[in-house]
Parts: C-alpha cells; sequence; structure tokens
C-alpha cells in the first residue's frame, strides 16, 4: 500500500456505538471542516467560564448520531444538553472526545485539549 493509499485510509471517519441510561447511542468523529467550524461555533456561542461546557455540549450536539448516522441533537439543544444528566453527557463527551482526538486513550476521561495542543 503506497503512503497516499496508507494516509487516506487513515482519514476515515471512526464511530463507536455507546451506552447511556440504557440507550444505545453513536458517537462520531467529525471530518476536519466539520470539527474547525464546531470549533468557532463554540468560541462564538460560549466565553470565559462557560466555554469549556460549551464546548463540552456542542461537542456532543454535533458528534452524537443515530444507527444511520444522522444528527440526534441540534445546535438550539446544546441549552437542553447543559442542563442535564452529566452523566449522561460526559459518558458521550468521553467518546466524542476520544474520537476527535481531544484526549488520548490512556488520559483521563475529564480532560480536555484545543486543537493547539494547550489546555481549553
Amino acid at each position: 500500500m503506497s503512503l497516499r493509499d496508507s494516509l487516506l485510509a487513515a482519514l476515515a471517519l471512526k464511530r463507536e456505538a455507546v451506552e447511556v441510561a440504557g440507550v444505545k447511542a453513536f458517537v462520531t468523529e467529525l471530518n476536519a471542516k466539520d470539527f474547525i467550524e464546531f470549533w468557532e461555533a463554540a468560541d462564538k456561542q460560549f466565553s470565559g467560564d462557560d466555554l469549556k461546557n460549551g464546548r463540552r455540549v456542542m461537542l456532543v450536539a454535533r458528534c452524537t448520531v443515530d444507527e444511520s448516522g444522522v444528527r440526534v441533537f441540534t445546535d438550539e439543544d446544546v441549552t437542553a444538553l447543559a442542563a442535564g444528566s452529566g452523566a449522561v453527557v460526559n459518558a458521550l463527551f468521553a467518546a466524542a472526545a476520544r474520537l476527535n482526538g481531544l484526549i488520548k486513550d490512556d488520559e483521563p476521561k475529564n480532560s480536555e485539549t484545543s486543537p493547539s495542543g494547550t489546555s481549553a
């Protein structure tokens, strides 16, 4: 396999099933364009002390999909997600953060890193 083919294969988006509160949901990796849009939207919508939690719930909203790959939540659901069960949001966030390279598999699941590698 050529280097090009190897890199193209590595670009395939990952998805994993997550069971929360007895419900099976799926969390997907964002493509590069969607990831940048997510980061910019979170920075625009949230600031100060709300930024970290805002990023968490917005990532959950954008990465949680049904079995067909269709988003379950819209950006308008971010407020409801933020007000909901921390355990459910954290379980979905842990998968979304891992799939999107915000945390490594061996890091604690409650840490968050910005795309530049600095703490958020």
